[in-house]
């Protein structure tokens, strides 16, 4: 019970201490961090979509796969 006590002061404290007047964020607001995630997220499916032609690209390409040996 004494650990949850501690974490809940140790908690507390830290929430407390982020709400003082000078701790507070001072930036623009959420537009410039929902283009950012919204860049990244469109930079994420571009990777995808190279990645994904690569890898077809690769499995169309038949020289050099030896086949199996019949038993």
């Amino acid at each position: 019970m004494a650990l949850l006590l501690n974490v809940y002061v140790a908690v507390t404290t830290r929430l407390a201490s982020l709400n003082r007047p000078e701790n507070r964020d001072r930036g623009d607001g959420p537009v410039p961090t929902v283009i950012i995630i919204a860049g990244m997220a469109v930079l994420a499916v571009a990777v995808l979509a190279w990645a994904y032609a690569e890898a077809d690209a690769f499995m169309d390409h038949e020289t050099g796969v030896v086949p199996p040996v019949p038993n």
